[in-house]
């Protein structure tokens, strides 16, 4: 299974790149691509048993995260509207917030 995702996600990246036409769907793809990966790999690294608590509850923050942002793009490529929030101090704020209570996550745990 882990061969497969990765295959698939060589595979996507090869897609994007052979494609001529820049639209606003294969950088939508390629961005869903990527992060999508990194979730993935988030999944995999909290699956396993010698991590620490503070470093699982770190790989599922980056994991969830993970989902969020593809539901967003994924979101905006259907209204085919650009990513304008990456571009804002909105997006900042959220993902400091986001941050802020993951640390204060972790220091209750410990």
């Amino acid at each position: 299974m882990k061969i497969a995702v990765c295959f698939l996600y060589v595979t996507c990246s090869v897609l994007y790149l052979l494609q001529g036409d820049r639209t606003l769907f294969w950088g939508a793809f390629n961005i869903i691509t990527q992060i999508g990966f990194i979730g993935y790999l988030s999944y995999l690294m909290e699956s396993y048993q010698n991590n620490t608590e503070n470093e699982k509850l770190f790989f599922i923050y980056i994991k969830y995260l993970s989902i969020a942002n593809c539901i967003y793009i994924a979101v905006c490529a259907y209204k085919e509207t650009s990513f304008a929030i990456y571009n804002t101090d909105l997006f900042a704020y959220i993902m400091g917030i986001g941050l802020v209570v993951f640390l204060i996550h972790c220091a209750k745990k410990k």
